[in-house]
């Protein structure tokens, strides 16, 4: 295993990172984690070289919307008690968008604490900050939390991780003393939320730099038209899989610190475990870089929505979320993955499918792209049914 600074923590970490957010399960049930796979899998990454365990609150919480608490955190705590919990860091995260009171970010920290089994949490992340979260934490008083809950030795290094774009990135960077930060980043998301951008901006600032969707949710594995597998063909690396790709191009940033991967076999483990040994900033040719750029151009080029995610056809009269729903339909375009897209929709909430349209065409002109929003709602409503 390769390791690399984490920033201004000044602690080292292992280039994978395991993250435990699909961990294996029984009978489907998301609650139900197969014990026994899962301390195959953690104990595995452990003896080769893993030292960073990514977990939430949230992880692994039963589907019914009244439950908070998931069980992931406790699996992994059962896993490493003793001397091994001294051998590793654990990352888990306070649930940003599930605390409207004051008092909830203790109880919430706490619980953490004795689901792990531990006295403290090595990385300890404001979950999923968008603009909206991040103004309604900072007004509860989450920055002051965060604070104390250092000073108290419960938690050793703050951070964050992030779903928007590029300015609310920055924003957030430069209101607190942040130690590390958490981005999606792939190969086809340079762009997009914080993108290769706030990457190098927040490493910039001395925060070690953490890597969630490597893969896309693994949607990176699955090649979806011949063009694109035609494409990689051109590689001067012919013989890596879509896997070792995707982790390839993040490893090759040297801003990156560690890169999750959310693994749920015990192949996949040996899998990334084996690619992370070879792995190092500058493994990949500006040629092959090229290529990556052309694979890229031809996935985007597969949408059929132009969504800018600008929300000026929002509020919908009845409710629809369009935005989240054209990027449903663009997934399915794009990675041509029927079940993946499937569930996407169907963890929006039922008020705000697209099933809810009845094309009175309101949001139409308000739409700077022009996208004939009715037709699509259509389209997804027909192919999700």
């Amino acid at each position: 295993m390769q390791y690399r600074k984490f920033g201004k923590t000044g602690e080292t970490v292992s280039i994978l990172g395991f993250g435990c957010m699909r961990l294996p399960v029984m009978d489907g049930k998301p609650e139900k984690i197969d014990s026994t796979k899962t301390d195959e899998m953690l104990n595995y990454a452990y003896d080769h070289g893993v030292n960073y365990f990514d977990t939430a609150y949230t992880y692994h919480r039963p589907m019914d919307p009244a439950v908070k608490k998931g069980f992931s955190e406790d699996v992994l705590g059962d896993c490493f008690r003793g001397s091994k919990r001294e051998k590793i860091f654990f990352a888990t995260k306070l649930p940003t968008f599930n605390i409207y009171k004051k008092e909830e970010f203790e109880e919430t920290l706490n619980g953490s604490l004795r689901s792990l089994k531990t006295d403290r949490i090595d990385f300890y992340l404001a979950h999923s900050l968008t603009k909206p979260t991040w103004d309604r934490m900072v007004k509860l008083g989450m920055l002051e939390f965060l604070q104390k809950a250092k000073e108290s030795g419960k938690v050793r290094h703050l951070g964050f991780s992030f779903h928007d774009d590029l300015s609310v990135f920055k924003e957030i960077i430069n209101a607190f003393n942040w130690e590390f930060a958490q981005i999606q980043y792939n190969y086809l998301d340079v762009e997009r939320q914080a993108g290769t951008e706030g990457l190098h901006y927040a490493s910039s600032k001395g925060l070690g730099m953490t890597i969630m969707e490597p893969l896309r949710g693994g949607k990176l594995i699955n090649i979806p038209s011949k063009e694109i597998n035609d494409l990689w063909k051109e590689s001067e690396h012919p013989d890596w899989t879509p896997a070792q790709r995707g982790l390839y191009f993040v490893w090759n940033d040297p801003a990156v610190s560690v890169v999750l991967s959310g693994m749920g076999a015990l192949e996949q483990v040996k899998e990334n475990i084996a690619a992370a040994e070879n792995a190092a900033p500058g493994i990949l040719s500006e040629k092959e870089l090229a290529l990556y750029s052309r694979v890229r151009d031809m996935y985007w080029k597969r949408i059929i929505a132009p969504c800018t995610g600008c929300e000026y056809c929002m509020p919908c009269p009845q409710g629809v979320n369009i935005p989240e729903n054209l990027n449903v339909l663009n997934e399915l375009y794009m990675f041509d993955n029927f079940a993946e897209s499937k569930r996407a929709y169907e963890f929006l909430p039922k008020e705000s499918r697209a099933e809810q349209c009845i094309n009175c065409g309101t949001c139409l002109p308000k739409c700077p792209q022009k996208i004939q929003i009715p037709d699509h709602m259509s389209e997804l409503t027909n192919r999700m049914a």
